[in-house]
């Protein structure tokens, strides 16, 4: 018996077992060569499938870029206004002014998960703060920023567990098509005399 197309399989390796059967079909002249037609729906669906891989690879490429950016000044703007508030509280920072803010130093809150960040900051950005004000406008709009991006995660999550589904369906569709072929060559064995492991050798 055949093995199935394992869905989880890169597109290449695929593809690559669809060649390897329409070449191998193709080589035998004298008893498969005739069945090469059987093969020419082998591929169909694969360029879809190959754009759909690179659109969620490109997709997920400029959400850790946008990401990464937005992170970078979301951590920048909080290090400059802690730093400030530092100053303001005379570096207490068991002092309630500085923990209305931060609960550690700003270094360590920026190392929290960015929608950590980003749910605090928004907390922040609703008071009235002298030492804040200098710095509302950046993270306002750092914030928005860095909020699409966390959106962008589901859809993002999606799109990829679509491709996984269409990859998978892909393989099934292929294992079919190779057990159909076999049992034509296993056929084509039985009558003509040849070996018991001559269809596997279109295979791989």
């Amino acid at each position: 018996m055949l093995a199935q197309i394992d869905p989880e399989s890169p597109l290449d390796d695929m593809e690559e077992a669809s060649e390897f059967s329409r070449a191998a079909v193709l080589a035998d002249l004298k008893n498969a060569a005739d069945l090469i037609d059987h093969l020419n729906d082998w591929d169909e669906g694969l360029p879809e499938l190959r754009a759909q891989q690179k659109a969620v690879r490109f997709g997920r490429i400029r959400r850790d870029a946008r990401r990464q950016v937005a992170n970078e000044y979301v951590d920048h703007y909080s290090i400059q206004f802690g730093d400030h508030l530092k100053l303001k509280v005379n570096k207490d920072l068991t002092s309630t002014e500085w923990k209305r803010f931060f609960g550690d130093t700003p270094s360590r809150f920026i190392k929290r998960p960015l929608g950590e960040q980003v749910a605090t900051i928004r907390g922040w950005l609703t008071t009235n703060h002298p030492t804040l004000e200098p710095y509302k406008a950046e993270l306002t709009f750092w914030t928005d920023k860095a909020d699409e991006v966390l959106q962008d995660d589901a859809t993002s999550r999606q799109a990829t567990a679509d491709f996984h589904q269409a990859r998978a369906a892909f393989a099934k569709r292929l294992t079919a098509k190779r057990d159909a072929l076999y049992r034509l060559l296993c056929e084509r064995a039985e009558e003509r005399g040849l070996g018991r492991d001559w269809p596997l050798a279109f295979f791989r």
